[in-house]
């Protein structure tokens, strides 16, 4: 049996989409450019993301989370080993508006992902062409 991961929607809304992603390690594989939020599957289909806050723990392993595009954009390294929380509101969130052809999905790189690891990730996400409309 491979790596996996499961996703549940929290919050769908016009504006905000909130996920938590849980991500159990087997002996056969990482978990490469994985996607874990498909922005078309979601009530806002817009293509222009950004993240809000992200909350994670991954037990014994660590991760990446990229941008989708025609080339993947680096969003953000996740450590492993302890409970992490950030809000990027302050700083004006991590935007995908510097990726060429933006599909607005998240993808996950796990590095030392194994057998009997686990870990979850919650993203909050916002529609950017909303948020900017409304101001």
């Amino acid at each position: 049996m491979a790596s996996s991961f499961t996703v549940d929607k929290i919050v769908d809304g016009s504006r905000e989409t909130t996920i938590k992603v849980n991500i159990t390690g087997d002996t056969s594989s990482e978990l490469s450019l994985a996607e874990i939020f498909d922005a078309s599957t979601y009530f806002n289909t817009g293509v222009h993301k950004r993240l809000r806050k992200i909350q994670y723990e991954l037990t014994g392993f660590s991760g990446n989370l990229f941008w989708d595009g025609s080339t993947d954009l680096p969003l953000i390294t996740l450590e492993k080993d302890h409970y992490s929380e950030a809000d990027f509101k302050e700083i004006g969130y991590l935007n995908n508006s510097a990726i060429a052809a933006p599909t607005g999905d998240i993808l996950l790189t796990t590095v030392g992902l194994t057998t009997n690891l686990s870990g979850y990730i919650i993203l909050f996400i916002e529609s950017k062409d909303i948020v900017d409309g409304e101001r």
